[in-house]
């Protein structure tokens, strides 16, 4: 069994993570953030990346990196343990894979940036409650909805965009069982020879990694929630480092990835045909926004920064929120 052949035993479980480049309809996405964050964005026409480690949403990532893991080691000394003949491929197995996850953990992780968004639906235009209490400072803040239709398959870039998908605890450790049940299988079996395994080892470690990065529990459903991940061994070209920056937040100095939202050369030379301005399908304000004067005021503030484009497309949520 070849390279190749050993990838597409996981084609279904890579195929179950929605990677919006091939979708035929694409969604509108919202970043939710403050009103000084959402000046920053405006200001630098970038968005700022966070590293998974220093997200609210730690746990849920670590949930799937230290199951896999431990899923995968019960799992395969099980499999020793009842097929005495096979001590060998088990052992070069596991091998492998912690040598992926160890090596991961301590050169690629640190270098893993997440930029999150919500799917807003045009239906309610004023937005999600839960993600402006949240994440839109609890109403006073704004929401950046950006249009996708404009991104276009890239097989050279370092960024996936996934939707996240979401379970009770169970549900995702089956998931990542249903994954190690191949690993095994094929462990068990002849069709990958020995001096394959660590490709076995590899493509499991991947759709593992994956997984635990495009999952969430199910109590977070009403988020939406989709992720532009950065991941940094796809980066061949080194594009990205440069864009490397760090804050001081409540974290301690905290790595941070600005990137430039504008379109970047392809491999022909050409470039996608689109800018900051015309990508963003609105900016919306937050609850306690709604306000004649804060909308004026806000408009101000894109002409302030050159960006009268975006003045037409300012909103308001009226929802009847305020906070207590």
């Amino acid at each position: 069994m070849e390279h190749g052949d050993i990838q597409k035993l996981y084609g279904n479980h890579l195929s179950s993570i929605v990677n919006l480049v091939v979708m035929k309809e694409r969604p509108l996405l919202a970043h939710y953030t403050s009103l000084s964050t959402m000046e920053s964005i405006l200001r630098g026409g970038e968005i700022w990346f966070s590293n998974p480690l220093f997200m609210n949403d730690f746990q849920e990532v670590r949930f799937g990196f230290i199951e896999g893991r431990n899923i995968v080691e019960s799992e395969m000394l099980a499999l020793d343990k009842n097929l005495d003949h096979i001590g060998q491929r088990v052992a070069i197995f596991l091998s492998a894979f912690t040598h992926y996850f160890k090596d991961y953990e301590e050169k690629h992780l640190f270098n893993l940036f997440i930029f999150c968004l919500s799917e807003f639906d045009p239906e309610f235009p004023d937005g999600s409650l839960s993600m402006w209490r949240g994440y839109g400072g609890n109403g006073t803040g704004a929401a950046l909805v950006f249009r996708t239709d404009f991104i276009k398959m890239n097989a050279d870039s370092p960024f996936l965009i996934c939707q996240v998908a979401y379970g009770t605890d169970e549900s995702r450790r089956e998931k990542i069982r249903s994954v190690v049940e191949i690993a095994k299988s094929q462990v068990a079996g002849n069709l990958v020879p020995n001096d394959k395994l660590y490709i076995l080892a590899h493509e499991t470690f991947h759709v593992l990694r994956l997984l635990s990065l495009t999952s969430k529990h199910r109590g977070f459903m009403e988020e939406r929630e989709w992720r532009v991940i950065y991941l940094p061994e796809r980066d061949i070209q080194q594009r990205c480092p440069e864009y490397l920056t760090y804050i001081v937040g409540r974290n301690g100095v905290e790595p941070k990835l600005r990137h430039p939202l504008k379109p970047i050369s392809l491999p022909e030379g050409t470039t996608y045909d689109w800018n900051f301005e015309n990508i963003v399908d609105r900016i919306l304000l937050g609850p306690t926004q709604a306000t004649p004067l804060a909308i004026k005021g806000f408009s101000g503030m894109l002409k302030t920064l050159g960006k009268e484009e975006l003045i037409g497309k300012v909103r308001a949520s009226e929802i009847p929120f305020r906070p207590t």
